[in-house]
């Protein structure tokens, strides 16, 4: 096979670049050191090139340079609170300078990032240890996992821990929480029912698509009928029902400790709403492991 052509550029450099290697691609560095003293960094964007180049490659030159500062961050994720909730609870930390804490509405959970440089004797460390603290003083009910930790992750570590694996069935969600734990070796059944279809009403004496948003004791054998069919430890079923621009969700959890049932309203309905529902069941779940845990 030819050398591609278009290849050639990257081995172009300017005369007042360096060039950085780059271990795990073909395309190196540039490190550009400009007559005012600043530095220009350039690094292939692939994070698995990325990273490595920046940490082995990047970092010690600066360091020889006497560049740079020392900084440390930290984020926590949040669950049941809004933004905004976040942003009232916090209130003047958010005003503060070093360190800096701000407030993000991500598809999945509401972060809250601390981030400081070093300050005299103070660390970046002991800065952002300080308003973590307060943070977790005021919001620490909510945090459910730190960076960017995702909930497939943070529940595949919670049922790996008790040695549990998961079957799931959910209820007018539109597939909503498969789509959210995702095709993990800790989920062993799960099912997805529109919540007019006959099996929605399979159990008993109150329909699932009835006004009642309790969660009954049909929801309840779902959970156990999922758990039976899985061959898992927990069974989830979760149904997610539109009321009037909001989506009401009922949960039941089975568990070898017990069950537990759940009613949360989430704001929106459609996509949005069901996406919210099955947040809100990993909610609820990570809850009841955290409890079953010795």
């Amino acid at each position: 096979m030819s050398f591609p052509e278009l290849n050639l550029k990257q081995a172009w450099l300017i005369p007042s670049a360096v060039a950085l290697p780059n271990p795990n691609g073909t395309a190196p560095g540039w490190l550009v050191s400009r007559p005012d003293g600043r530095v220009v960094v350039a690094l292939p964007g692939p994070p698995r090139e990325m990273r490595p180049m920046w940490s082995d490659q990047v970092l010690p030159r600066l360091r020889r340079a006497g560049l740079g500062a020392q900084v440390a961050t930290r984020t926590y994720r949040l669950a049941g609170i809004g933004e905004s909730q976040v942003a009232d609870v916090l209130g003047e930390l958010l005003r503060a300078a070093n360190p800096t804490v701000a407030t993000y509405a991500r598809a999945e959970a509401v972060d809250v990032r601390i981030s400081a440089v070093a300050a005299g004797s103070r660390s970046a460390d002991a800065l952002v240890e300080a308003a973590a603290a307060v943070v977790l003083e005021r919001l620490g009910g909510h945090v459910w996992a730190t960076g960017e930790t995702t909930w497939s992750q943070a529940l595949g570590a919670r049922l790996g821990a008790l040695g549990w694996t998961l079957a799931a069935v959910e209820i007018g969600t539109g597939g909503s929480v498969h789509a959210l734990f995702g095709d993990t070796s800790w989920v062993r059944f799960t099912e997805s029912i529109s919540a007019d279809a006959p099996a929605a009403a399979a159990y008993g004496r109150a329909p699932l698509g009835s006004d009642d948003d309790e969660p009954s004791d049909d929801l309840v054998r779902f959970a156990q009928r999922a758990r039976e069919l899985g061959g898992a430890e927990v069974g989830l079923a979760v149904r997610a029902r539109p009321r009037t621009g909001d989506t009401a969700v009922s949960i039941a959890i089975v568990t070898p400790g017990g069950e537990r049932r759940v009613r949360r309203v989430v704001f929106l309905t459609g996509p949005m709403g069901r996406s919210r529902a099955a947040l809100a069941a990993a909610a609820v779940l990570l809850e009841s492991l955290d409890e079953s845990a010795p």
